[in-house]
């Protein structure tokens, strides 16, 4: 059986303000062909340009994801790719026409390009932007409808029903894709003109955020809307992160799974993005500058809330406890990790410390099915004036034989705090090995880390830490703090 099969660009652009005049451009006016071994480009109307011109751009793309391990799907009529230049919507939109050759039985199929089609014929604005902007607006078409090509080649089933929920991993990555290439060859990201280009990569990303799309199924987006409506190229941040950490052979093994959206290595992926963009946040550039943004945590007024999540999706929450410190209690089948934005780690979820003041954020994350979880805080410490918190934040083997012991200790009041920590070590046989004392000023609302690396013998120890106020009076600072230590 063989089907139609269209895969567009999200790169148009009506520009309704305008700034300034800049040079008018020169049309390559013609109806015929110009060929290559490779790209047979086609004249449909007249053309901004040349077919020289437009095969250069073709292999510098074509060039750029090659070096990236991929290729395209051949061509249908196994000859030349061809290439058509014709009115579509807007000047730098595009279409990529696939044919597809599957078994309805096992839905396993095979792509091949028929053609593409490049707009590069929208004459009402070209007196008004120069020569390099309108090139670079071509640019990023050509790399955009080639990724298709590229996707043609690595998707290995087809099933109507399942393609359409994917539509999200078939436009976010050509966005991404375009964004890493633009970025490398050094070509104008932002493509700023009167009020911005509405569907280019650095929109995109602000769209992503502003509108919390993570915290939507792209599935469902998919499903819903399609190439109707523009937020399947919004998902292009997760496309980016997932290719800047780890290139494009994963890409390539889960477009040839069945349902890539419900592969296991996708949906794991996006827990770890999930995590990355709150201990992070997300880079990228805008207008010769790097920017950073971050998931909007909700604000929860209280000790506890439930969540309700969709598939692949997440959520990012600060509880507003006014400070002190509380431990996590969850009930649920979401995916839920604390993510410690002092220190870029993060916490076991359940039973978690959690410091109320939001230098901690809960994220909360889905796979491939809906999933809720109710989440509540246990206060855990009544603080009274001048009383610190102190606890083991790390115990770990630096080499044989030597422990690296750090003791965190946090200061919930509202004046700085000084004093002594007193971190004393004993033998199994109860014999003191090794004592401590380090004086520590801990500043208000704030947590202060002392690390110690000890050379132990083989065997088990006991530990006790606990802060004072000063070496004559003995008062104590915090809780006393007791642990094991096995080398």
């Amino acid at each position: 059986m063989r089907t139609k099969h269209y895969l567009a660009t999200g790169y148009m652009a009506v520009a309704l303000v305008i700034l300034s005049l800049l040079s008018p451009l020169s049309l390559a006016v013609s109806t015929s062909s110009a060929s290559s071994d490779l790209w047979n480009v086609n004249f449909r109307s007249e053309s901004v340009f040349t077919g020289s011109e437009i095969a250069d751009m073709l292999n510098d793309a074509y060039s750029w994801i090659l070096s990236k391990g991929l290729d395209l799907a051949q061509p249908c009529n196994g000859g030349s790719y061809n290439v058509t230049v014709a009115p579509y919507v807007g000047f730098g939109s595009g279409l990529t026409y696939s044919n597809i050759r599957y078994d309805p039985s096992t839905r396993k199929a095979e792509f091949c390009i028929d053609y593409i089609l490049l707009d590069f014929t929208w004459y009402d604005y070209l007196a008004l932007y120069s020569r390099e902007y309108i090139y670079t607006v071509a640019i990023h078409t050509v790399i955009h409808e080639l990724f298709h090509a590229v996707q043609n080649r690595y998707l290995s089933y087809y099933d109507p029903d399942v393609y359409s929920g994917n539509i999200w991993i078939i436009e976010g990555s050509a966005v991404a894709a375009t964004y890493l290439y633009s970025r490398e060859r050094g070509y104008n990201i932002e493509l700023f003109i009167a009020d911005k280009l509405e569907y280019l990569v650095s929109k995109d990303i602000d769209v992503y955020f502003a509108s919390r799309l993570y915290s939507v199924d792209p599935v469902e987006i998919s499903l819903k809307y399609g190439y109707n409506r523009l937020y399947v190229y919004y998902y292009s941040p997760f496309f980016i992160w997932f290719f800047e950490r780890y290139g494009f052979d994963l890409f390539k093994e889960i477009l040839s799974t069945y349902n890539p959206s419900e592969s296991r290595d996708l949906t794991g992926l996006l827990t770890q993005y999930y995590i990355d963009i709150a201990l992070y946040g997300f880079t990228y550039y805008s207008e010769n500058r790097t920017v950073t943004t971050y998931p909007t945590p909700k604000i929860i007024d209280g000790d506890s809330t439930s969540v309700i999540l969709e598939p692949r999706s997440s959520e990012y929450l600060v509880f507003d406890t006014g400070g002190g410190r509380y431990r996590v209690k969850l009930y649920g089948d979401a995916k839920v990790f604390i993510v410690d934005i002092f220190r870029n780690r993060v916490l076991p979820a359940d039973n978690a410390l959690y410091r109320g003041d939001g230098s901690q954020i809960i994220v909360v994350v889905s796979e491939d099915k809906p999933a809720s979880v109710s989440i509540s805080l246990e206060r855990i410490y009544i603080f009274e004036p001048e009383k610190l918190s102190l606890e083991l934040a790390d115990l770990y083997d630096v080499e044989p034989r030597k422990k690296l012991v750090a003791l965190e200790i946090y200061n919930p009041n509202d004046d700085d705090v000084s004093g002594y920590l007193i971190l004393q070590i004993k033998s199994s046989g109860g014999d003191p090995i090794y004592s401590a004392v380090v004086n520590v000023k801990v500043n208000a609302g704030d947590t202060y880390t002392v690390v110690f690396v000890i050379d132990l013998d083989r065997g088990s120890y006991s530990a006790k830490a606990f802060l004072i106020r000063d070496l004559q009076d003995q008062r104590t600072l915090s809780n006393s703090l007791s642990f094991r230590i096995r080398t």
